[in-house]
């Protein structure tokens, strides 16, 4: 069940240079990592390139960065019982080598201690699951005292449970200088992801698995994430003031789809094609979105770099909440002393930094999850109800209640 060892290789190339104004990096990158338990294993491979261009027209920076990485994992499987529930520490070959005694054998063998052949698994023997064994003399094999019907080794070996995994993102900031201490910048970022999972387990996979002559699972999940961002700040400095104002707005975007189909009964050549079984199991499909949109300010004075006021303010809105009701104001207001900075304080050999501050304003909260889950809902304000069937027919049954006002998503906080 263990490898001799669990080796690890990764191969890197970075590429890196420039000019006066302009400077990029790029990276290249494997990785190859094997578990200790055999079948255990995760790969990746990695691509970024990252560019910046400074004072284009004198006035413009850039900054770029896109990045690509593809992986490929493959775990150790959960058993499962006969009603279908996991039975992790089964198929766990830590867990199982330090319960079971070392008596049990592997594989099973015949009456004259022969081990019989099995051309499906790996090994090209028959697993021992601990069952009592009758023979054509009259004898009798008693069963194994620990975990009757399972078998890690034979589990792993019969199992496929892997997951390959896009993942795409890019990044561009632009600032402008617009002179007389203002600049303006945008920001850009996009990331999607795709997910393509497999769980695959033989007939010889365990009690389950053989209940049902095998059991497969395809699914692929997607998702996406789409910020821009626009910023104006201004920054002014003299001799005992200073002032930094920023004008900002905002647009976050999440999506994702997941669909998920499992069926039972291989047939054929046993391979994890959802066509090669006969009988329908399960199946999900939905999709959510998320998004929030918000203007910001914020005003920063500053009087000899010791007495400090900042006044902040938002006008935020979230798709969990309602249309009528989506849209918040939310603001604070804030002194600082930098202490260490007066004459009482500068021949402190204790102290070297001693700043006081205090704030007041309120804050929002859009993280709403359903009733006793750890699970957000995205869509509080609505009636949502499970799908099912009863004798062939439709059936609807609440399950979350909309409120259009949500109470308790605002709040003051003085720190």
């Amino acid at each position: 069940m263990f490898r001799d060892s669990a080796e690890f290789k990764s191969t890197n190339l970075n590429i890196s240079g420039g000019a006066e104004n302009i400077d990029y990096y790029l990276f290249l990158g494997t990785e190859n990592n094997n578990g200790y338990t055999v079948r255990s294993n995760f790969e990746r491979h990695t691509a970024r390139l990252k560019v910046n261009a400074s004072k284009i027209a004198e006035i413009i920076n850039l900054e770029g960065d896109v990045s690509y990485t593809k992986s490929k994992s493959q775990a150790v499987p959960a058993t499962l019982n006969t009603d279908g529930t996991p039975a992790t520490f089964f198929v766990n070959a830590f867990s199982w080598v330090r319960r079971i005694a070392p008596i049990y054998p592997v594989f099973r063998y015949d009456q004259n201690w022969n081990a019989i052949p099995h051309p499906n698994n790996p090994s090209g023997f028959e697993y021992d699951f601990g069952n009592a064994t009758s023979f054509d003399d009259g004898s009798i094999r008693g069963p194994r005292y620990y975990a009757t019907g399972e078998h890690p080794l034979a589990s792993i070996e019969n199992t496929i449970e892997t997951t390959e995994r896009d993942n795409f993102n890019t990044a561009l900031r632009a600032k402008i200088d617009l002179s007389n201490g203002f600049e303006f910048q945008y920001v850009v970022n996009y990331l999607t992801e795709i997910d393509l999972g497999t769980d695959f387990t033989k007939p010889s996979g365990g009690v389950f698995a053989a209940a049902n002559n095998g059991l497969l699972t395809n699914n692929r999940n997607n998702f996406s994430a789409f910020t821009n961002q626009q910023l104006l700040t201004w920054n002014k400095e003299n001799d005992r003031h200073s002032y930094d104002a920023l004008l900002g707005h905002e647009t976050y975007t999440e999506r994702f789809t997941t669909l998920s189909l499992s069926k039972r009964n291989i047939i054929g050549d046993f391979s994890p094609i959802l066509d090669n079984t006969s009988v329908y199991a399960s199946a999900s499909n939905y999709n959510t979105k998320y998004a929030t949109e918000g203007y910001f300010s914020r005003f920063i004075y500053g009087l000899d770099s010791t007495y400090y006021l900042n006044l902040t303010g938002r006008y935020d809105a979230s798709s969990v909440f309602h249309p009528d009701e989506r849209w918040g104001v939310f603001w604070s207001a804030g002194a600082s002393w930098i202490m260490s900075n007066e004459a009482f304080l500068n021949d402190s050999k204790v102290i070297n930094y001693a700043k006081l501050a205090v704030n007041y304003g309120t804050t929002g909260n859009d993280r709403i999850f359903y009733e006793a889950t750890s699970r957000r809902n995205l869509v509080a304000y609505e009636n949502q109800y499970e799908i099912d069937e009863n004798n062939g027919e439709l059936t609807q049954t609440l399950f979350s209640l909309g409120v259009k006002k949500l109470l308790g998503k605002k709040q003051r906080v003085l720190v």
